[in-house]
This record gives C-alpha cells, structure tokens and sequence, in this order.
C-alpha cells in the first residue's frame, strides 16, 4: 500500500459522516467524472471551470479531435500498433539503443566520480543503474482488447465499458506476479517515465519522432541535448528526492548510509533556494514542490553531456552553421522546452504542478552548469549568470 496514512484518514471521515451526505457526494463523482461525455450544457459547464477558468483556454477543442483523443487512451496499443507501423523504424530503436548505453555509462562514471557519496552507498547506487530496466518505443506483447464491449449506439457507454474493462484488468493481478513487461504509457504519448516501483525507464516511439527530442537526420550534438537530456532525466529519477528510497528491485528500502543521505539532504537545499528565487511571469516557483524534477533535470543535463563527449562528432568539434557543438547542445536543450503558455496556466501549474515552467527549467538549469559559461562565454553582467557558490550540483 503506497499510502497507508491516507486509507486510515479516510476510514475515519467515513465512520463519522452521515450516510446520505456520502452517497450524495458519490453521485456528485459520477456526474461530475461523466460530465464531458453526456449532455451539450453539462459538458460546457465542465468546461467553462476546468479548462477556461482553471487554465485559461478560451475554446474548447473540437468534437472529433476530443473523440480522437478518448480513442487513443482507451485502445492506447491498438492504436499504437498503427502508429509504431508507420512512423517508428527499427534504425532508430537502435539509435536509441545507443543513445542509452551511453547514457547509463556515464551516470555510471559520475556516480563512481562522486566527491560526497561513501563506497558503500556507491556500489549500491550502481547496481541499481545496472538493474534498470529499458523499454523502448512499443511493447514486446500488446494488449488483448477482445473482451471490450464497443457499439455504435452510445459514446457515454462505450468509456464506462472501458473503465470496467480495465478494472477487469486491475482485479485479474491481485495475487499474480508483477508483469515486468506492460507498458503503462502508449507508443503513441510524447512523454517518457521513470517508474520506481518496477526501476524501469520507458521511451514511448512517439518522443523519437521529430520534432524536436530525436531526429535521426540530426548531428549528435542536437540529439544529446534534445532526447538525450529527457533519457538521461527519466536516469536521474531513479536517484532523485524520491527514487532514492527504492532499491533496485523497485522495494521502498534504504540503502544509503546516514552521512550520504544527509549530504545529499544538504544539496537539495540548494537547488531548491536556486528555483525559490525564481519568478515566471510575477509567479514564485515553489524549489521544494519541484524538487524531484529539478534534481533530475539538472542531473539529466550533466549526464547527457557527458555521454556526448563520448562521440566522434564531440571529439571533432567541428562546427554547423556557426555553432560549436556545445552551443549546438545547449541550443537543443533549449528547444525542447519552447511552447506557448497562457497566464492562467502558468499561475496554476506554479501552485500545483511538480514541473516548474518551462522558462526555470531552462534558464535555472542551465545556469549550474559550467559547460554552458564556456559555451556561450556568460559573464557576471549577464542575466542568466549565477555565482559558482549558488550553484547547484548533486549528481
């Protein structure tokens, strides 16, 4: 049980509330979790809240588009099957394969290289990177949807079919072995994940396609710092505020001396000050709610720079159209993260969102990084420059 503290709170709000005040309140989670699938007003209200009010949308995408989208999630790897046939081939799996091996290499070598950890917390740390399990681009296996009940006559039936055909699903694993090799993310989401439950990282084909994480047309410079950083992200989670406290069999246990989780205690503060200080658009970005995916940005940055340094094209440095491979790298990093995002969302996703924005994520980032001053020769007098001292480095 992941949280244990909240199933014993929430007995106590049942044993001392009344009886009808529940079942209103779960009339209200029906309606509410359906309200986008039944009637024109109901699912313009939804709207009106959850997507203007809550994050700014003015319009709300149309019909087919949200139906396309319903579709993908509830046949994810049916549809991903299509997707994976005609977009995803197998040159560049190997690619990635690649890109991978040196990746964990060099996460390897900055962990062996660590000026704060203990040998013993470092050989620990290495035998789970070596345990870490890569799935790339689509399963081995995919899902068995004859048992899902689909018509043409209801749209609102056909989503609560699906819901109670994957609570089949779910109950079917009570008692049953962990299947090491499902996916929980389709081939067709641009997205990637670490899971600390089961110490694997997970690359959906989607995130290869280009643009802007992976090209197979582009030079190595752009890769790494484009789906290399996200890989070598996903890596860093398995070490991060809270997959550190899961081994290398996915098990909540601690295998850190208390010095080492101590110094490592110490460093996360600092990186937390470093994005507290931080403002996007007159919003104060929260370090500690954004720790995690700090820590793992940073770390991501720093190993995939590293891995790059092991290719040809690094040792070349050569330059493209004006730019050094390191600006090149650098450049991608920045790239990826480009979007459009409106004030509402920003102010929300500040609150709320594990993620800081985009902007810290680039700027705050890149800043502890000494690779990037030479790169681009950053100077106390410019804006993105931050004093060696009020760096952060964890891993």
């Amino acid at each position: 049980m992941g949280m244990p503290d909240f199933v014993a709170a929430l007995d106590k709000v049942i044993l001392n509330t009344d009886l009808n005040t529940i079942k209103d309140y779960l009339r209200w989670k029906v309606i509410h979790g359906s309200a986008s699938l039944l009637s024109h007003d109901l699912d313009t209200e939804n709207f009106n809240f959850y997507g203007n009010y809550l994050y700014g949308q003015e319009v709300q995408q149309p019909r087919w588009r949200r139906i396309l989208g319903a579709t993908s999630d509830c046949l994810g790897e049916a549809v991903g099957q299509l997707y994976v046939e005609k977009h995803f081939p197998a040159e560049a799996k190997e690619r990635m394969l690649n890109l991978v091996g040196n990746l964990r290499t060099a996460l390897g070598e900055r962990i062996k290289n660590l000026d704060w950890m203990s040998d013993e917390t470092k050989a620990k740390a290495l035998h789970k990177l070596d345990c870490f399990n890569v799935k790339i681009g689509y399963p081995n296996k995919w899902k068995d949807y004859s048992k899902l009940d689909i018509t043409a006559d209801s749209y609102f039936q056909n989503l609560h079919n699906y819901i109670a055909f994957e609570n089949d699903i779910d109950m079917a694993r009570l008692s049953k072995p962990v299947d090491k090799e499902e996916w929980f993310m389709t081939p067709q989401t641009v997205n990637a994940y670490y899971s600390p439950e089961m110490n694997e990282i997970v690359f959906p084909a989607a995130i290869l396609q280009p643009p802007p994480f992976f090209n197979m047309d582009a030079d190595d410079a752009v890769n790494y710092g484009g789906i290399g950083v996200v890989i070598g992200h996903e890596m860093t989670h398995g070490f991060d505020d809270q997959g550190c406290k899961y081994d290398e069999n996915g098990n909540l246990n601690n295998w850190w001396t208390e010095e080492d989780a101590t110094k490592f205690a110490e460093r996360t503060k600092q990186l937390v000050k470093l994005f507290d200080e931080f403002q996007v658009r007159g919003n104060q970005i929260n370090g500690q709610l954004t720790l995690g995916e700090n820590i793992a940005d940073l770390g991501g940055l720093n190993i995939a720079w590293d891995a790059y340094q092991m290719t040809e094209e690094a040792k070349a440095n050569q330059s493209i159209d004006g730019f050094t491979p390191a600006q090149r790298f650098f450049i991608s990093y920045g790239t990826i993260w480009r979007n459009n995002s409106r004030d509402k969302y920003i102010e929300r996703q500040v609150k709320t969102d594990v993620h800081s924005p985009a902007e810290a994520r680039v700027n705050r980032t890149l800043g502890s990084m000494p690779h990037f001053y030479e790169a681009f020769d950053i100077q106390p007098e410019n804006a993105m420059y931050i004093a060696p001292e009020e760096r952060a480095t964890i891993w």
